[in-house]
């Protein structure tokens, strides 16, 4: 292995955390996320309203695209 490598227990992580991100990212393209917040910040509760859900399970999705991007607080 090499020197400046990371261990493989932080490589396995990096792969776990990419197929989440992964599908955050997916469900958040289906349910059109970006058009919902179009015009601007809305609750999760509002969020899940418009999209006739309940509003934990999608507050779960909602934090992740904006865990990812930094932006941990822009859709509530």
């Amino acid at each position: 292995p090499q020197a400046d490598a990371p261990p493989p227990d932080a490589v396995l992580m990096q792969l776990v955390f990419g197929k989440v991100v992964s599908m955050a990212v997916s469900v958040a393209a289906k349910l059109r996320l970006a058009d919902h917040l179009a015009g601007g910040p809305r609750s999760v509760a509002d969020l899940a309203a418009a999209l006739a859900a309940h509003p934990r399970p999608r507050g779960v999705v909602f934090d992740s695209p904006a865990v990812v991007a930094g932006a941990t607080e822009t859709i509530r």
